[in-house]
């Protein structure tokens, strides 16, 4: 299910595009109705009678972690097939740009905070009682007219509210004076976040350089400091942590979650495995609440040989623990799944390691 939350006037009228067909995708006007109000966004009035249509859709929303310098972290990408005229026109994306170079767009998909935005909540249901959610503003809606013109099917774009904004308090000096951990600290708090920085020891010192950030978004400050410092970061809710480059995520959770071939030990199902990168697996799963930088359990219950050259874990036949890179949420007509990128060796998956052997190669030529 997607809810938009288009603006106000005076008051949000959500609209919900579901598709009521499916059995996974199918809402009571209670379940909407709490939804609506647990997601809402901060400072909008919002109605809780939504408009509701019973569409075909797709989507794929990622979320990136590794490498540093992507473009947008957390990125939606849904088209509605054969939508209704009146749908359309709620939806479509009103604001425009204040930027006045394409440098300066490249900078930021939304430049001006105070137009009227278009909210996205994109959820999904895991189980009878437990449902998960991503939040996004949206900002491009296209209507790609069929080959024969006989419908057409509607495209939106969105991405995570912090990837798109650019807000006046991230004018930000970083210095040599204080440590790191310090300034990041005061960065955060001036926008509403907790830096938690225990996985990342290196935040207690100095800063490596010197910089003055202009006004820009919150990823794109995060994405050079931590470069240059040797630091990974994710954004969970209000809380923005903290990763070491050179030594792995502390265990938060012992109970990790865990993946197999064959469901050993009453763990989920994967499909579609492969190993890239000598020590990242990529496979697809059923949706689940997926996190950054988290760790999880995989089994080799059908031994099959696929992990082999991966660290196992002591004890445990043809176990291995990975941690989670980034991931991908995926429904369209033929799956509604989760595919995961995960790591096995934490400092491997930080280079590239590809050119480190080519060159060793033609370094002995």
């Amino acid at each position: 299910m997607i809810i938009f939350y288009p603006p106000a006037n005076p008051i949000s009228v959500p609209v919900v595009i579901a598709d009521m067909t499916d059995s996974s995708d199918q809402w009571s006007a209670a379940e909407l109705a709490l939804i609506i109000y647990q997601y809402m966004p901060t400072g909008l009035m919002v109605s809780f009678s939504p408009v509701v249509y019973s569409c075909k859709y797709n989507y794929e929303i990622e979320h990136n972690g590794s490498p540093l310098g992507s473009a947008l972290k957390m990125t939606l990408s849904a088209s509605i097939k054969v939508p209704p005229s009146d749908l359309i026109s709620q939806v479509s994306i009103g604001f425009v740009s204040s930027a006045i170079s394409p440098g300066a767009l490249a900078e930021s998909l939304i430049a001006n905070p105070q137009l009227n935005i278009m909210y996205a909540v994109v959820v999904e249901k895991i189980n009878f009682v437990t449902n998960i959610a991503r939040s996004f503003i949206a900002y491009s809606s296209i209507l790609q007219p069929e080959t024969l013109g006989t419908s057409a099917t509607l495209i939106i774009k969105g991405a995570s509210i912090d990837d798109t904004l650019i807000r006046s308090v991230l004018g930000f000096h970083l210095n040599k004076q204080f440590p790191l951990s310090t300034q990041l600290t005061e960065l955060a708090t001036s926008m509403g976040y907790t830096l938690n920085y225990i996985n990342a020891s290196s935040a207690l010192s100095i800063p490596v350089q010197e910089v003055l950030f202009q006004p820009s978004t919150l990823p794109k400050i995060l994405d050079e400091v931590c470069l240059q410092n040797k630091l990974l970061y994710k954004i969970d809710g209000d809380i923005i942590t903290l990763y070491s480059q050179t030594s792995e995520p502390l265990a938060t959770n012992y109970l990790n979650l865990r993946y197999s071939f064959l469901g050993y030990k009453n763990s989920s199902v994967m499909w579609a495995v492969g190993v890239e990168n000598y020590a990242n697996v990529k496979f697809k799963t059923p949706v689940f609440d997926a996190s950054l930088f988290s760790k999880i359990v995989l089994y080799d219950d059908s031994n099959s040989g696929l992990f082999t050259g991966l660290k196992k874990n002591f004890g445990l036949i043809n176990s291995y623990d990975m941690i989670i890179l980034r991931y991908s949420i995926i429904r369209n007509d033929y799956e509604l799944c989760c595919e995961v990128t995960a790591t096995n060796n934490w400092l491997l998956s930080q280079m590239r390691i590809e050119g480190i052997m080519e060159s060793k190669i033609y370094g002995a030529l």
